[in-house]
């Protein structure tokens, strides 16, 4: 970062801080990461990075959403997603739904947040890209403890901490969502619930859930 910038390397700076301050945010360090990201966000629309500014957009969404501020965090999602559907970054478009849906699902508006929860779990299934499609589940599941459904929650939650795929943000989260279904729920629904999820093929899953989000 130190050199693109002694070198006016332009390209270079926004591709650095956009990482440096993507990995701020995800270790939780937000002070240290909204200098950098309102930086990079403010070079990649003075220097014509446009392709940049939805990645900006989208961890400036994320820190509003770690510190409580939904409404911010909503608003990055929807501009980082107007942004992203004139181009081609695929699998961004697919977390920003994600995303929009669980700031949705925080606000309590259950309704638009099953219908994005549904879409990136339909995209993430059509990419092929199971990361992506787990750390959706995770999401769905989290919506869900938010309207005390634990007991299917229980059972998502099994399929992603059961899943090679799951990366590790979403294993925390898992874990820790676990943690709250099994306060609310007796032993054998509990185990009913993981033996669901044990049970199931991703795909599978991924079909039952979303034909469930979309007919509630």
């Amino acid at each position: 970062l130190a050199l693109s910038r002694r070198r006016g390397n332009h390209s270079q700076t926004v591709h650095s801080l956009n990482n440096l301050g993507n990995l701020l945010v995800h270790v939780s360090q937000p002070e240290a990461a909204l200098p950098l990201l309102d930086e990079g966000l403010q070079l990649a629309q003075e220097h014509g990075a446009e392709r940049m500014v939805p990645f900006f957009l989208a961890n400036l969404g994320s820190l509003a959403y770690q510190s409580g501020d939904l409404g911010r965090a909503e608003g990055g999602y929807r501009e980082a997603l107007e942004r992203v559907r004139r181009g081609d970054e695929t699998w961004l478009e697919v977390w920003l739904t994600t995303e929009l849906g669980r700031t949705e699902a925080a606000q309590a508006r259950y309704a638009a947040a099953k219908q994005h929860l549904a879409q990136s779990l339909t995209a993430a299934q059509a990419l092929g890209d199971a990361p992506l499609t787990l750390h959706a589940l995770a999401s769905v599941a989290e919506a869900d403890l938010r309207q005390a459904r634990y007991e299917r929650a229980a059972g998502l939650l099994s399929v992603v901490l059961a899943a090679e795929a799951t990366e590790r943000e979403d294993l925390e989260l898992a874990e820790r969502l676990l943690a709250v279904c099994r306060e609310h729920l007796a032993a054998d629904a509990l185990g009913r619930a993981s033996a669901w999820g044990v049970a199931r093929e991703l795909r599978d899953v991924v079909l039952e859930v979303t034909a469930a989000l979309s007919g509630a």
